[in-house]
């Protein structure tokens, strides 16, 4: 075993990575990126995080990269080209997340997407789904059996296969597996979750893997056709002769010329069976395999390629006789030309290896690392890696949103890579390494843009020695293009570096509020500090508003949303530990002189809330309260959540997403069931209010123990035109994710930008520029006008995702309406649930009484004497 060091020339079959356009489009990278997809929607993703990987075998210079976000990037290997495939401009394609690719023997692909296996046969894709026989759309893995038939394995419903000759799948019941029945004909596989599957070239048996998700199954089951059966292989007992498996936890497979099984574990390396003789061989990390997690396998000949995913090294490659080992560095730590060891999918073709890198999180059980793109490696040496950036995004979990209204650049925060920015025509990276730490943190919460002036909140999310070291407020000059001094609590009177939010008021002071929540993007949750104000004209803070209990001052610590007009000051908050117990939280408004809060129930305010009773467990839990907006014409909306049942712990996170509107006297609002919570609110140039919605970051993307990431959430974007909600999805219109985190509206052109959590930006290309306000010195306080007098277009935005011709209906879809009824307004008196509220990790329960509910929030909501302004 060896850690090769090597330089990094260029390979042979001149593999570069030039972002180029679309075939048809014939130009430039911005050619990629500005294609127009259905109905005014397009999508802007890198291609560089890569979850699978695989050569047309009718050309070996062809290789297809499924990706996280990014869709299909097939790679021209002789000119360094690449064609990008993405919903929803790629018609017959509903998911940008490919998870696995086979071909047949036409040399069409099959693919393995969240929402079903997609056929692209040249210019004509089709997506099948459970409206055509799968048992469910969320596939992991796709195989072309000896026949021509398609297998599909599921994540939680079992494998499909589709005939040849067939249009329609005939999903296969598993069956109970029982231990120590190894060879026992059986009527079908021995789980319901398939993570890879293989086809033996020699006699056409199907070979299913099952990953790690259940504990009670068999590691393989195997399908002969030659009599329909089923059997199922299980790991070796504790003490048994003869070798075996030695787990039952198997993450990939792959057959070689031979006829031989190589099979990638979770914690036992590679494990090879002879089919011929029955015997098994095993290869660890000791022999040289790059760690004992292997996610996935190629082979070619005698060339066998295995991804580890940072369990260890990147990757490794068995020439038939020996084992090297790759990694990012060698084994005198010099760089190697491999970006990360993060190795998610291996290809080979030609001799020459491929990896594909989108790391895993921090404790190994699901994806949450960056992608670089993918890596060849001929003999000893390490190419030019194959990337779609700066053509397009080279990151693609987007957190934030703002514009350069001067020059139209956009601004994008990302989780744990840093900040990009977006000219037009190519995109650039700062990082908390490239600035000298000038950007204070790689975890952006919140962008606001004034002055000439880039200001970036970042949250704590790298730990040293037990200690954050990152986080704080960073600030770019724009026309400078340089960075000035940032503001941390070791250099200022910052209270807190874990900053959510940011706001400019009418005098040029920004706002800036504290703290992150149970489903964000940072890592120390609920225990913000307040709201600081920082003047920089004097450089230094003169105001601080903290939560000191009921009624007084801001209504919660961990301030989420913050948005200023004048002298009017909005704040949405959720609840923070006060001592050992959990207090605060919903909207509060600022009018310069006092603060006026609304916990749940107040003047109609609808949010998820304690009882009040002080001899329950958190009872002063207000609120929790995500995104505040205030309309141009002075309707405040407030994003938040709640939930009909009194069982948070079996509930979260599909709460119940509401919106309130403040009419000047009381708050309207409305709930959509399910949908998680409001993220973000904005505004566009028409005046209507977009509405984003999300089950968290970190909750709604993870599959357990396995090596796929999918989008769960489901609510997506509700549109409000000043009459009803309208909501948009990807199967309602071009939105690529129904999980958003932010939305931002380009003030010259009124097109609305979505930030979408690992999956880049959505666009909706219609609408008209912003209107300029005019600024002015000491603003009174708006009057909103009554929503119900609100006028708005009578038709919102919403499509069928339909392009002119014929077109496959979404798989397992209803009929999008393109305006739904709103969802009733909901009694603020009603009963309300008992204060259970989820923590990382696990969920805290709790009962409590209901009876002081009408007495506590009486006196929650009240104005309260600002008086001294520090602390």
């Amino acid at each position: 075993m060896s850690i090769r060091r090597l330089g990094v020339p260029a390979v042979p079959l001149a593999l570069t990575a030039v972002a180029v356009a679309l075939a048809v489009a014939g130009g430039s990278p911005r050619d990629v990126q500005a294609q127009v997809g259905v109905a005014d929607w397009r999508t802007i993703a890198g291609g560089d995080e890569i979850l699978s990987l695989a050569v047309d075998p009718t050309d070996v210079y062809s290789l297809w990269a499924g990706t996280e976000g990014g869709g299909v990037v097939v790679w021209d290997l002789a000119r360094g080209t690449y064609e990008q495939h993405v919903f929803p401009t790629q018609e017959g394609l509903q998911s940008n997340d490919v998870r696995d690719i086979a071909f047949d023997s036409r040399g069409t692909a099959w693919l393995a997407t969240p929402s079903g296996v997609v056929h692209a046969d040249g210019d004509v894709w089709r997506t099948y789904g459970t409206d055509d026989g799968l048992p469910s759309n969320d596939v992991l893995a796709v195989a072309v059996g000896g026949d021509g038939e398609i297998w599909v394995g599921t994540y939680s419903e079992g494998v499909a296969v589709k005939p040849a000759d067939e249009d329609r799948f005939e999903p296969i019941d598993s069956v109970e597996f029982v231990q120590d029945e190894d060879g026992v004909v059986k009527d079908g596989p021995g789980s319901w979750h398939v993570m890879d599957i293989a086809v033996s070239p020699d006699d056409g048996r199907v070979w299913l893997a099952h990953g790690r998700e259940e504990m009670a199954r068999p590691a393989l089951s195997v399908y002969d056709p030659s009599d329909g059966s089923w059997y199922h292989i299980s790991a070796a007992l504790p003490g048994s002769e003869g070798g075996g498996l030695p787990t039952d936890q198997i993450l990939s497979l792959a057959f070689d010329d031979g006829g031989r099984l190589w099979t990638g574990t979770w914690s036992e390396g590679v494990v090879i069976y002879d089919v011929t003789d029955g015997s098994w061989t095993q290869y660890t990390d000791v022999d040289g395999v790059c760690g004992l997690n292997v996610w996935d396998l190629a082979i070619e000949g005698q060339d066998v390629w295995v991804a580890c995913d940072e369990d260890g090294l990147a990757a490794s490659h068995w020439d038939g006789g020996e084992w090297t080992v790759w990694g990012q560095y060698d084994e005198d730590d010099e760089p190697t030309g491999i970006p990360s060891d993060g190795v998610r999918a291996v290809a080979v073709a030609d001799g020459v290896g491929y990896l594909g890198t989108n790391g895993l999180d921090d404790s190994g059980y699901g994806p949450d690392g960056v992608g670089y793109g993918i890596v060849p490696i001929e003999g000893d040496a390490v190419g030019e890696i194959m990337s779609t950036a700066p053509g397009l995004p080279p990151f693609n979990d987007v957190t934030a949103l703002a514009f350069d209204p001067a020059t139209g650049d956009l601004w994008v925060g990302t989780r744990e890579s840093g900040l990009m920015r977006f000219d037009g025509s190519r995109w650039d990276t700062f990082t908390r390494e490239s600035t000298d730490e000038l950007l204070v943190g790689d975890t952006v919460t919140d962008l606001l843009v004034f002055d000439d002036q880039l200001w970036v909140a970042t949250t704590k999310d790298q730990l040293d020695a037990g200690e954050y070291i990152d986080g704080g407020v960073s600030i770019y000059d724009l026309r400078a293009a340089d960075w000035l001094d940032p503001l941390r609590s070791d250099n200022s009177d910052l209270p807190d570096d874990d900053v959510s939010s940011l706001a400019v008021d009418g005098d040029g002071r920004v706002w800036i509020g504290m703290g992150q929540t149970t489903g964000g993007v940072g890592e120390s949750f609920n225990a913000g500090n307040g709201v600081a104000v920082y003047d920089p004209r004097v450089e230094a803070f003169d105001e601080f508003f903290v939560y000191d209990g009921p009624g007084v001052e801001l209504p919660g610590d961990t301030v989420q949303s913050i948005d200023a007009r004048g002298q009017e000051v909005w704040v949405g908050a959720s609840y923070a530990f006060v001592g050992d117990r959990r207090e605060g939280g919903g909207a509060g408004q600022y009018d310069g002189g006092a603060w006026t809060d609304w916990g749940g129930g107040d003047d109609g305010f609808k949010t998820y809330h304690g009882s009040g009773d002080p001899q329950d467990v958190d009872p002063f839990i207000t609120g929790d309260v995500r995104a505040v907006k205030m309309a141009r014409d002075g309707t405040v909306y407030a994003g938040t959540w709640d939930l009909d049942t009194g069982s948070l712990g079996s509930v979260w996170p599909f709460v119940d997403a509401v919106v309130n509107r403040w009419d000047g006297t009381e708050w309207l609002n409305d709930a959509f069931a399910g949908d998680g919570w409001v993220s973000s609110i904005a505004e566009d140039g028409d005046g209507r209010i977009w509405a984003a919605t999300t089950r968290g970051h970190q909750e709604q993307e993870v599959e357990l123990l396995t090596r796929r990431r999918s989008d769960t959430a489901a609510g997506g974007v509700y549109l409000w035109d000043g009459r009803d909600w309208a909501q948009l999805t990807p199967r309602s219109s071009g939105l690529a994710s129904s999980a958003v985190a932010d939305i931002a509206v380009d003030p010259t052109t009124g097109y609305v930008w979505f930030a979408l959590p690992n999956g880049g930006l959505s666009v909706y290309e219609s609408g008209e520029p912003v209107p300029t306000e005019t600024p002015c010195e000491n603003c009174p306080t708006h009057t909103p006008r009554p929503t119900s007098e609100q006028p708005g277009p009578t038709v919102p935005p919403v499509y069928t995702n339909q392009a002119p011709g014929p077109v496959t209906p979404v798989p397992g879809a209803p009929t999008a309406t393109a305006s739904p009824p709103p969802v009733p307004t909901v009694n603020p008196d009603e009963p309300q649930p008992p204060p259970e509220v989820p923590e990382p990790g696990t969920l805290l329960l709790v009962g409590a009484g209901l009876a002081a509910i009408v007495g506590y929030l009486f006196l929650r909501r009240r104005r309260a004497d600002t008086g001294a302004l520090g602390q």
